[in-house]
């Protein structure tokens, strides 16, 4: 997990699953990393992160323009 990089963060898990499929329909592979006990307590959480690897980071940016 080294080689990942946050490149947004949100306030809901639902904005962020949105922007990871539109990352995933253009081929760039990213996570969501967020500490709400697996979804359990989606009100714990204060930012959801999306992941992508260091080599994606700057088409991924440009596609969630």
């Amino acid at each position: 997990m080294a080689d990942l990089i946050c490149i947004k963060k949100f306030g809901s898990r639902h904005d962020a699953d949105v922007a990871k499929s539109v990352l995933d329909a253009n081929a760039i592979q990213s996570f969501i990393q967020s500490d709400d006990a697996g979804g359990m307590y989606p009100f714990m959480t204060e930012q959801i992160r999306l992941l992508v690897k260091k080599t994606d980071m700057q088409a991924a940016q440009k596609i969630l323009q």
